[in-house]
């Protein structure tokens, strides 16, 4: 079954959360204690990468920088909605940084373990799943 992840965030208890726009397509939201990445992507390839069919790659000390810059270390699972390049470049750079889980579709699972994650450290979601951490409860829903 091919879809689109669409993930409803709900929060267990009432707390302040906070939401920062990473990138082409990314969101990271936290509440203090617990972060959830959304689509993270910081890297841009050029037009010429992409007239010429150069093999792009995550920039990883871009994606360090940010990491860093918007202190995402407690960051618990990276959820991709679809596997398209601009929605999932950096998510295994930013799962291994974070030493979280890769959410996503069998398709974004084997792009992960393709960028050498760990199997422990991918997850294959549909619609219907509900994945809780920390405080964050997020439900997938076909798109």
């Amino acid at each position: 079954m091919k879809y689109f992840l669409l993930a409803l965030i709900s929060l267990t208890a009432q707390a302040k959360v906070d939401f920062t726009w990473i990138g082409i397509t990314g969101t990271y939201i936290t509440d203090g204690e617990t972060g959830i990445m959304f689509d993270p992507v910081v890297t841009r390839p050029s037009v010429m990468d992409f007239m010429f069919h150069r093999k792009v790659s995550s920039d990883k000390k871009l994606a360090a920088k940010w990491f860093q810059k918007i202190g995402a270390q407690n960051t618990k699972g990276v959820f991709i909605s679809h596997a398209h390049f601009d929605h999932i470049l950096d998510a295994p750079t930013f799962t291994k940084l974070s030493n979280s889980k890769l959410y996503g579709s069998l398709t974004a699972k084997n792009i992960g373990l393709g960028q050498g994650l760990k199997e422990k450290h991918t997850q294959v979601v549909k619609p219907g799943d509900v994945i809780k951490l920390g405080k964050f409860k997020v439900t997938v829903y076909p798109s």
